[in-house]
């Protein structure tokens, strides 16, 4: 049996030690969910995990595949997926069943309440939270995976580094980025940022036909996807020579996220790590020009738990991989931010990100 194999059915078995004892089973619908608990892609389908059996049901272009691929699943060929769950539930005497509140529309939820009416459907959001909590911790496959995604940006930042020039737009930038990536076998796996001078207070600007000028600031924020995990990374360049409040600023990002990484560990509370940034930025008055959250997880997205910000319950746990990006955004003037990825170890972090940090000027 493959190592992925052998991987989703530990996800599924914990998933299934985790079902509260009122549940029978669970429908997962979403596409991130599904590749989680069986490692196949598909822009379509269906898995429903009971407490004996797991079964994935897709349609004729993608049954061969499964077969191909799937060693502990038992796949059906469907081309009427209500019809056949509901076949396979009362085979099964499910009659509570667990569905992704959070990731099912109103039509999908409305469908199966009318197709499968013997059927008690639960969307209270327990099953979303369960899922969320098994894959904010990762393994150390996933952790391999994401961290080859990492390698792959800091090839790729390296490339532009030596690309970019005084004249050249946002876009030409980014398409750039985007040919490294696919060049290196990755893919870009979200809208990436670069922005330029004034539009660097902009913390999600998109690329633009801006001409990149001496003496701006160039923020660029963005990763690649490997095997389905991505990585993330954000780094703030200058063209040419800078302003001294361009150096305090981003002097003072820096340092802010040199305390932050010095609190991670296992059993922080992430509220905390990220109330430390704050503090120290308000000793120099920016504490109210950092308006986003200090991170966030990633694995098969881009953005999971746990969430680091001011108002976040959540608690790093070994094993979680998460982002460190502080910023300063001062409107119409600049902005700096600097983001790592780095995953959470018993007594500190491994930084995955090995692009410099220091302020480069080109």
């Amino acid at each position: 049996m493959c190592n992925s194999s052998i991987e989703n059915l530990n996800n599924v078995q914990k998933l299934v030690d985790k079902l509260p004892d009122d549940i029978d089973g669970a429908i997962i619908n979403s596409e991130v969910n599904r590749r989680y608990f069986s490692s196949f892609y598909s822009s379509d389908g269906i898995l429903l995990v009971t407490r004996k059996n797991v079964y994935l049901f897709v349609d004729s272009r993608y049954y061969e595949m499964a077969q191909q691929s799937i060693n502990n699943i038992e796949i059906i060929c469907s081309n009427n997926f209500c019809n056949d769950l509901h076949r396979v539930l009362n085979d099964e005497k499910c009659n509570n069943v667990a569905i992704e509140a959070s990731r099912v529309c109103v039509k999908t939820f409305n469908d199966y309440r009318e197709q499968l009416k013997n059927i008690n459907l639960v969307a209270d959001g327990r099953l979303d939270r369960i899922i969320s909590n098994l894959r904010a911790i990762k393994s150390d496959e996933e952790i391999n995976k994401i961290s080859a995604a990492q390698n792959i940006t800091d090839d790729v930042f390296s490339h532009i580094l030596t690309f970019i020039s005084e004249g050249m737009t946002e876009k030409d930038v980014a398409t750039e980025i985007g040919k490294s990536i696919l060049v290196q076998s990755g893919v870009l796996h979200f809208s990436m940022i670069v922005v330029s001078g004034s539009r660097t207070s902009l913390p999600h600007g998109a690329p633009s036909s801006k001409k990149i000028e001496h003496g701006d600031f160039i923020t660029i924020d963005f990763g690649a996807t490997l095997d389905g995990y991505n990585s993330d990374m954000t780094r703030t360049i200058c063209m040419g020579c800078l302003s001294k409040k361009q150096q305090e600023v981003y002097d003072i990002v820096l340092e802010g996220q040199r305390i932050a990484l010095e609190n991670v560990r296992d059993g922080v509370p992430c509220r905390y790590v990220d109330a430390l940034v704050r503090e120290y930025f308000r000793k120099f008055g920016y504490d109210k020009e950092f308006g986003h959250g200090l991170g966030h997880g990633v694995g098969l997205e881009i953005h999971e738990l746990p969430r680091l910000s001011f108002n976040s319950d959540d608690i790093l746990c070994e094993n979680m991989v998460v982002t460190i990006e502080p910023g300063i955004y001062l409107p119409s003037k600049f902005g700096v931010r600097i983001e790592d990825m780095v995953v959470v170890k018993k007594n500190g972090y491994e930084n995955l990100a090995k692009s410099s940090k220091n302020l480069i000027c080109i």
